[in-house]
C-alpha cells in the first residue's frame, strides 16, 4: 500500500511537473507572438538637379512608424560632372553639428561624420550610381532630417522622415 502511495505521489508531481513546463513554453510562445514584428518597408529616392538651385531628393518626404526599417535604393540622376550625392539621416535638432562633423570627416569618409548623431547614412554617390542602405527608423516619433553633405549642398538639398506612431 505505501508503495502505490509513493507511486501515485510520484505520478503526480511528474504530471505536475510537465504541466508547469508545458504552461511555461506556451506562454513563451504567446509572449513572442505578441512582439510586434519590425515592419519593413522599401522606397526609391533619386537626387536630382544639374544646378545649384534645383538640387532636391524626391520624393522630399518619407513616412514610416517608429521601430522599422526602411530600405532605401537611392539614386544619382544629376547628369553634371561632379554633382555628388549622399544620403543623411540625422538626429532632430542636430543638422548644424553634423554638417560641420561632417564636412571635417572630409572626402576619405565621403563627407559623413561618425557620431550618434548621424542615424543612417548612404555613400556617396558620383553621376548615375545606385547604392541601397537600410535606415532603422527611431523610436521617438517627431520630424528627421535628412541632408546632403556634399560641401555646398546643404542647406539647400534637404528632406524629412517623418516618423508616426499609429
Amino acid at each position: 500500500m505505501r508503495t502505490n502511495s509513493l507511486n501515485n505521489l510520484w505520478m503526480g508531481l511528474l504530471i505536475l511537473g510537465l504541466t508547469v513546463m508545458a504552461c511555461g513554453e506556451q506562454g513563451s510562445s504567446t509572449a513572442d507572438a505578441e512582439a510586434a514584428p519590425v515592419k519593413e518597408s522599401s522606397v526609391t529616392v533619386k537626387a536630382t538637379g544639374d544646378v545649384m538651385t534645383e538640387i532636391a531628393y524626391s520624393p522630399s518626404t518619407l513616412v514610416s512608424e517608429p521601430g522599422s526599417v526602411i530600405k532605401v535604393t537611392f539614386v544619382n540622376e544629376s547628369a553634371v560632372a561632379g554633382m555628388y550625392h549622399n544620403m543623411i539621416l540625422v538626429a532632430m535638432g542636430k543638422e548644424k553639428e553634423v554638417i560641420a562633423a561632417c564636412m571635417a570627416a572630409g572626402p576619405d569618409k565621403e563627407f559623413v561624420a561618425d557620431m550618434p548623431e548621424v542615424l543612417a547614412a548612404s555613400k556617396l554617390l558620383n553621376i548615375g550610381e545606385t547604392t541601397e542602405f537600410e535606415i532603422k527608423v527611431p523610436d521617438a516619433p517627431g520630424n528627421y532630417p535628412i541632408i546632403c553633405s556634399y560641401p555646398g549642398h546643404y542647406p539647400i538639398m534637404k528632406a524629412e522622415l517623418q516618423v508616426i506612431a499609429n
